[in-house]
């Protein structure tokens, strides 16, 4: 489990108001090995606040996310595979001049991971179909590739 809280005076609004900054999160990371496999679940909340009068890209808001995977004990190659599924949902409170994000979103993910090396290194293609309050819904491919050593 993890928190953290984020203060920065006058890091929002204009030179005339200046406003500040205030973010706090919370979330929570389980994983249970079984016989079969290791069974996963994720999850936070974010809160943004910056005195309603945020600038440029800065937003206003709240997002909550939840996320479950299951990794298979099974080496296929030189890794394991791992479904899982991601929910995130953004509440916009109040957006910037230039945001590009002026409603509320939610995003469903459905991936499967490559596990080479935990965390390490990995590949995944993910589908997303992303909903937007005020329409342009539409839908996401991926292929990302994670390396870090």
């Amino acid at each position: 489990m993890g928190a953290t809280v984020q203060y920065q005076g006058d890091a929002a609004g204009t030179a005339a108001r200046p406003k500040e900054f205030v973010g706090f999160d919370v979330d929570v990371l389980f994983e249970y090995p079984l016989a079969v496999g290791v069974f996963t679940l994720e999850g936070g909340f974010y809160n943004y606040d910056f005195g309603d009068q945020p600038v440029g890209g800065q937003i206003d808001g709240r997002a909550y996310y939840g996320q479950m995977g299951f990794l298979f004990p099974q080496k296929i190659g030189i890794g394991k595979f791992q479904p899982v599924f991601r929910f995130q949902h953004f509440d916009v409170q109040a957006a910037g001049p230039a945001a590009g994000v002026n409603d509320d979103t939610s995003r469903a993910n459905f991936g499967l991971n490559y596990v080479i090396d935990g965390h390490n290194a990995r590949v995944m293609l993910d589908y997303t179909r992303v909903f937007i309050d005020k329409g342009n819904d539409h839908n996401e491919i991926k292929i990302l590739v994670q390396v870090q050593y």
